[in-house]
């Protein structure tokens, strides 16, 4: 099964393919204008990697943003909405939590490729910057989302809007992230 995996840096020519693709999995309670996360894509700790089928369709997409410890407390507090995550900036002090807003997977074929692509990102730059990401937090928008962190020993640490569990997993006690975060 050929495919094509993006990384963050080269996905600037696919966003009319991307964009889309997102919107058609995101509807509803979401902003998915690419304008309200100006913020993440002009980070160096915004990943997104997209998998390419054979035929130029967006097959996958995953994308993971380095935040703050007080991000994730006021998300779970309710005082942020997810378009207004700030992502960590560059010479702060905190412990830098990863927070994991989306991972799309219409093939599911590209499922493996594309985590490990984007995890070894997200370790690089984790190196380079002398980060040791502590915790991994995500909203579940979905059942499908809810069970399959709970598989990969998330918890749930609160509710997004009254509707949707805040899944958190330390780095430390997960062998799943442990294999793939410094």
């Amino acid at each position: 099964m050929p495919l094509k995996i993006i990384k963050t840096n080269e996905r600037a020519p696919y966003r009319p393919l991307y964009h889309p693709f997102v919107d058609r999995h995101f509807q509803g309670d979401f902003v998915t204008d690419p304008k309200s996360f100006s913020s993440w894509s002009e980070s160096p700790f915004f990943f997104t990697n997209i998998g390419v089928n054979t035929d130029g369709s967006v097959g996958s997409y995953a994308a993971f943003v380095i935040t703050h410890e007080e991000t994730y407390q006021k998300v779970l507090a309710g005082e942020l909405r997810e378009h207004e995550i700030q992502p960590l900036i560059p010479g702060s002090y905190g412990f830098p939590y990863l927070y994991w807003p989306s991972l799309i997977l219409e093939n599911r074929q590209h499922g493996p490729y594309l985590i490990k692509s984007i995890f070894r990102e997200i370790e690089n730059v984790c190196k380079n910057w002398e980060l040791s990401i502590s915790h991994v937090y995500s909203i579940a928008f979905t059942k499908v989302s809810e069970r399959l962190m709970r598989r990969y020993h998330f918890t749930q640490a609160g509710t997004y809007g009254g509707k949707y569990p805040i899944m958190i997993a330390k780095v430390s006690e997960n062998p799943y992230l442990r294999a793939f975060l410094p």
